[in-house]
């Protein structure tokens, strides 16, 4: 029978050494904030409603607002009214958002391909099918 409990404590344990620190906080940026902002406008034809963005990320509408204000300093997107409500705030990601979305995917993909390598074909696959399993909703 497997002990879960050392299974826990030993998965738990995988994610304290420094190489696996580095993977997280790529990914933890990745998926959170304005990164994940600039994300889901490229998913979604490049624009989005602010409202919209902030029930997909989960978040207020005050700290999505934040967020774009940010993102739209550093000419990441653009904020449009709409023109059938002006409460609404059209968010759309701009030539240079893309471009730096995309560095930034370039940056996590060398960083999960430097890991990934060590693993053979057979190990990838399994892997990848475990994490699926692991965290699916």
């Amino acid at each position: 029978m497997v002990d879960l409990d050392k299974a826990v404590y030993d998965f738990k344990n995988m994610f304290n050494f420094q190489g696996s620190m580095n993977i997280i906080s790529l990914l933890e940026e990745a998926y959170k904030g304005k990164l994940m902002i600039l994300q889901l406008l490229e998913c979604n034809n490049g624009s989005l409603f602010s409202g919209e963005i902030a029930k997909k990320l989960n978040v207020s509408t005050a700290r999505v607002a934040t967020a774009i204000k940010s993102l739209q300093e550093k000419g990441y997107v653009l904020r449009n009214q709409s023109n059938d409500d002006a409460r609404k705030v059209l968010v759309t990601i701009t030539n240079l958002g893309e471009k730096i979305l995309l560095e930034y995917n370039h940056q996590v993909d060398s960083v999960l391909k430097n890991r990934l390598k060590k693993l053979n074909e057979e190990e990838l696959k399994t892997f990848i099918d475990i994490g699926a399993k692991l965290f699916e909703p």
